[in-house]
């Protein structure tokens, strides 16, 4: 957050998630592909943010006064986690259970039918009200891995594994695992790089709907603040693309999307490396703008086709105002004419008896 406030030129766009996108955003790589506009990005990715943590911060960021000048926000698409063992009772999520995003996750997991979880999100929520928790957990939270090292600070957020390691921030066993266990083999077979649903998309299950009822909230909060909010959905991810109500950022089925599943390009099973980084952050930088710019064009264009047809419109209305005009003159025209021709022809008549009239008259005096 002080790196963010820090900058005095300030930033149009910011991405919240968890190390997906810490790992996995180049700000400076997504602002170089934008063709059509210019925007400065800032990566607020966060080691192990899980989805209260995300709707929290994300909620929170569009009414602070730091963000007044970020026009457009994006949020990593993920579903609420379960509270492991090892998280249960501990800082991780708790600081981030607010009612909202509680009930969020509650909802969800009862809907789900897994109560185990009901309870351990009430209880996490029970223990943020009452303060609850170590001291001692909250500095570590802020002097861990969680923050930007200071070698990092022209990156806007971003922190690949790469540097790390090389850093010994990381080991490379993570790393080593992944490549030991595919030994050889691709990371993704096939059949599983296709959508999630065999006949597409699904209509949303009861805990699916508790999602997309937070990202549309999220969007309503957006507008209020004079921002934009999209999420972003990863390969055979997104379930709600076809929501009429709903405009999300998908970066494609698995089968048309390979180069994000190649094992030179992933760091491990969950993240890409920096060449991967890259090619995943170039193509969002495509979806954004045709999404965002896209859809303004679209818009503009049909306000100037409509405002052409408005133009025709005038001008027919006008032209056929001038021939109503002139039929109704031709018609007053031909009326007149009628009755010059009708007082012709009756003075034609009156003279022609005035002049028998007139023989007869002169017959009888003879």
């Amino acid at each position: 957050m002080e790196l963010f406030e820090s900058d005095e030129a300030g930033f149009d766009l910011v991405y919240f998630g968890p190390s997906a996108v810490k790992r996995e955003f180049i700000p400076s790589v997504f602002e170089n592909s934008l063709k059509d506009t210019s925007l400065r990005a800032f990566n607020f990715g966060t080691a192990g943010v899980y989805y209260a943590e995300q709707d929290f911060l994300v909620r929170h960021a569009m009414s602070d006064e730091s963000f007044s000048d970020v026009s457009y926000v994006l949020s990593f698409g993920q579903d609420p986690k379960k509270i492991m063992d090892a998280h249960f009772h501990k800082l991780r999520i708790k600081y981030a259970l607010d009612w909202s995003s509680y009930v969020s996750c509650v909802e969800y997991f009862y809907w789900k039918r897994d109560f185990q979880q009901v309870y351990r999100y009430t209880i996490m929520f029970l223990e943020n009200q009452l303060f609850i928790g170590e001291i001692f957990e909250m500095f570590q939270w802020h002097f861990n891995d969680y923050g930007v090292p200071d070698d990092l600070h022209d990156k806007a957020g971003y922190v690949p594994y790469e540097w790390s390691v090389a850093n010994n921030q990381k080991s490379r066993n993570q790393q080593d695992k992944f490549l030991d266990m595919l030994d050889g083999d691709e990371y993704m077979p096939g059949h599983r790089k296709k959508t999630r649903t065999k006949n597409g998309i699904k209509k949303p299950s009861r805990y699916d709907e508790v999602l997309v009822r937070d990202l549309i909230e999220l969007d309503r909060l957006a507008k209020k603040k004079g921002m934009r909010y999209l999420a972003v959905y990863e390969p055979n991810m997104n379930d709600f693309i076809s929501l009429d109500s709903l405009r999300v950022l998908y970066f494609g089925d698995g089968k048309d999307y390979q180069e994000y599943f190649e094992v030179e390009n992933r760091w491990d099973h969950k993240h890409l490396n920096e060449k991967g980084a890259i090619f995943h952050t170039q193509r969002l930088a495509s979806l954004f703008e045709g999404e965002v710019f896209g859809s303004e064009k679209n818009r503009a264009n049909q306000h100037k086709g409509g405002q052409k047809k408005k133009k025709k419109k005038k001008k027919k209305k006008g032209k056929n105002k001038k021939k109503k005009a002139k039929d109704q003159k031709s018609k007053k025209d031909g009326v007149k004419s009628k009755k010059k021709d009708n007082g012709r022809k009756k003075g034609s008549k009156s003279n022609k008896r005035s002049k028998k009239k007139s023989k007869k008259k002169s017959r009888k005096k003879e």
